[in-house]
């Protein structure tokens, strides 16, 4: 079995490393396709993968020009011309898209010329971007979205608003797979119950961007320490984490913040391993974010025992009912985030003892997330075989 992956962000977040990383040790064959946006021509190099499977490679490709952002049609053409050029499609057996709009727009026209089957992932980038703003586009994106063997959502609610917005009428071919997080988490999970005390910290771990809410965080924690005269702390993990678009401005803003609130600490990226431990020595973790495809930082959390605060409606709420191991909040709504923590302390003893419960791994572990992907493929390829002999017959 060949593996074509169309992967134009890869580089930028260390989930399609794990994600292949993954599938190369149940041994399948690997070429990742790259178009790299004009401005991520920087992503070359990074997260790579050490392969084990024999012939599985990384090709990138910097063909786009700035221009192609706009040119939806251009940009299409552009990377399947390039593909053609550089990967032998005739031993291709399936492709693999990182995202439905555009990955699965090149996928889409593959399939037209040689037969060849796809699936694709669906993304905050084409609910948010595509769907929302290439509006006049919409019919191809359902075509493409039809076309596909699977659609695999990363979140519940995305399929939901997938098929309320846009794509009124299901499919059949929509799943919902989530992302893995790394197995260290897994094997240094707390074995106690956590509980709080007089001083409650939360932690918020991602970088310092609009879309994360940690300005209306920090602020909806001032009101809550005033409304109960808690002890409530902050720490904002996350400064200058690599390859995340971050706003100087933004990020100033914050550190203003940093000088008005005494229990407020302000804390650059740190590896895995300090972040774990950062975990285990908080009590809630927070962030409701919006724009948010899945959100790793939620499993993580949860692996250390912590009730989380997600994005309302965003890529992680509905993979548990509301208030088994945390709340949702509108992000940006400083009010509401503030009646989300109240929440969770109210119920933390609930709430912890649901987590201990948990088998996390059962569910985000990569290596059977790649198995479900490995049926995926395998059924997907047999189908197609299955269908090409029925036509040989009837001819």
């Amino acid at each position: 079995m060949h593996i074509l992956h169309l992967a134009g962000a890869y580089g930028g977040s260390e989930v399609y490393k794990s994600l292949y990383s993954a599938i190369d040790r149940i041994g399948i064959r690997q070429t990742v396709f790259v178009p790299l946006n004009a401005a991520n021509h920087h992503h070359i190099g990074n997260n790579p993968v050490d392969f084990k499977t024999q012939g599985s490679k990384i090709i990138y490709s910097t063909i786009l020009s700035q221009h192609h952002r706009a040119l939806y049609g251009l940009k299409i053409k552009k990377i399947l011309s390039e593909v053609k050029k550089c990967v032998n499609l005739e031993e291709i057996d399936l492709i693999h898209c990182a995202n439905l709009c555009a990955d699965g727009g090149v996928a889409y026209e593959i399939k037209k010329q040689f037969n060849i089957p796809y699936i694709s992932a669906v993304r905050n980038t084409d609910l948010f971007a595509y769907y929302k703003y290439f509006f006049w586009r919409r019919k191809y994106f359902n075509r493409v979205l039809d076309n596909a063997s699977r659609c695999i959502f990363l979140s519940p609610k995305h399929r939901e608003f997938m098929h309320t917005r846009y794509h009124k009428q299901d499919s059949g071919n929509s799943i919902v797979i989530p992302n893995g997080i790394d197995n260290y988490y897994f094997e240094n999970s707390p074995a106690t119950q956590k509980s709080l005390t007089d001083k409650i910290r939360l932690i918020f771990a991602a970088s310092y961007s609009k879309g994360k809410s940690l300005r209306e965080i920090i602020e909806a924690i001032a009101i809550v320490r005033e409304r109960t005269k808690l002890d409530l702390v902050l720490d904002a993990v996350g400064d200058g984490l690599p390859f995340r678009k971050t706003s100087p401005k933004y990020a100033k803003e914050i550190y203003e913040l940093g000088k008005k609130y005494n229990w407020l600490t302000l804390s650059k990226y740190i590896p895995k391993i300090e972040l774990a431990e950062r975990y285990r020595n908080s009590d809630i973790f927070i962030m409701p974010s919006k724009p948010e495809t899945f959100g790793l930082v939620y499993v993580e959390a949860l692996t250390q025992g912590l009730p989380i605060i997600y994005g309302k409606g965003q890529g992680f709420d509905g993979y548990f009912d509301e208030g088994v191991v945390g709340y949702h909040a509108e992000a940006f709504d400083i009010s509401d985030i503030a009646n989300a923590i109240e929440s969770v302390i109210a119920n933390y003893t609930k709430l912890t003892h649901n987590i201990s419960q948990l088998n996390l791994q059962a569910s985000f572990n990569w290596d059977k997330i790649a198995s479900e992907y490995l049926n995926i493929y395998n059924d997907t390829i047999r189908n197609k075989q299955s269908n090409e002999n029925i036509t040989k017959t009837h001819l």
